[in-house]
């Protein structure tokens, strides 16, 4: 079993696995069981710093940003082909980090890897456009990619949010400073492995585990990103927007919802139910995209409630 041994990881900066500069650690428990399932360098504000300064300069350097789109392509699809070569191990990584059954964290892996793919597809079919305008002049639109995009991510769904955020960044030629939730960061810090294995230049991702308090809020405030992107709690949110506002960097949010099931009267009730009872329990309810409520057409309204009780 995975979780019958500690396993220890370091920062990726530039590269390169490395202890934080405090030499700091931190644990990881298996919610299931109280065990030390992880030990974590616990990266400070000058890790992050220099984590942030390795993706600028790779960045500059334009061994990813000016590579060609076909030949990004390619080390993304082996990225996903090595994610499902390891889906079972990362599976379980992510369950005992986070507590969800093995059933759901294994079956979101080859999702996981079809954001890779998708986006592997998209890397050579970026394109501008021309717009028509007078005789005497040539008007057209270049998409270019937007530097260092700072990355935010949380518990929940580890690996799957956080390859969502990092699979189209990579595709637009962007480098990426990823700082996952501190309650299960094992599967988002084995993608780093996973993309140096695939050929990912060194510097293209980095990885800051630690505490939304230093290492998130030093992430937030740097002012060398062209964009930052959280998915977490709308506290969390407004607060991560008045430290990085404060530098006008662009942002992008997926914040907590209120998700509505809109029942129709032409439906089977039964089922309407099941799909029901499912959008509110999946991962225990902590989702950002739970069915927490309900709106019923009124002829079937109460027999709904009935086989819903």
């Amino acid at each position: 079993m995975i979780e019958e041994k500690t396993i220890q990881y370091e920062l990726l900066i530039d590269g390169e696995w490395r202890p934080s500069k405090s030499g700091d650690y931190f644990d990881v428990e298996n919610p299931a069981t109280g065990n030390t399932v992880a030990r974590m360098a616990n990266a400070g504000p000058e890790d992050v710093a220099e984590a942030v300064r390795s993706s600028e300069e790779a960045f500059n350097r334009g061994t990813w940003s000016t590579m060609s789109g076909a030949d990004r392509g390619k080390i993304m699809w082996d990225i996903a082909d090595r994610i499902e070569e390891r889906a079972m191990e990362l599976g379980m990584l992510e369950s005992i980090s986070n507590g969800r059954p093995i059933s759901e964290t294994g079956s979101q892996m080859s999702v996981v890897a079809s954001y890779f793919r998708y986006f592997a597809g998209v890397c050579d079919k970026i394109q501008g456009s021309t717009i028509p305008t007078t005789d005497s002049h040539f008007n057209y639109t270049v998409r270019v990619p937007l530097g260092v995009v700072g990355q935010l991510t949380p518990w929940n769904h580890p690996l799957m949010i956080a390859s969502k955020k990092l699979a189209p960044a990579l595709a637009a030629g962007c480098t990426v400073v990823l700082k996952p939730s501190e309650w299960a960061p094992l599967t988002p810090t084995e993608i780093g492995k996973i993309a140096l294995d695939a050929g990912l230049p060194p510097g293209v991702l980095n990885i800051v585990n630690g505490f939304g308090p230093t290492s998130g809020k030093a992430l937030a405030s740097d002012p060398r990103l062209g964009k930052l992107d959280l998915t977490g709690g709308t506290e969390t949110g407004r607060a991560v927007a008045q430290i990085a506002g404060a530098n006008l960097t662009p942002l992008q949010f997926e914040l907590g919802g209120k998700a509505p099931v809109i029942v129709f009267d032409d439906v089977s009730v039964d089922d309407a139910v099941n799909g029901c009872a499912f959008a509110s329990f999946i991962a225990s309810g902590q989702t950002c995209i739970q069915g927490s409520r309900a709106i019923v057409h009124r002829s079937i309204y109460d027999q709904f409630v009935e086989n819903l009780a």
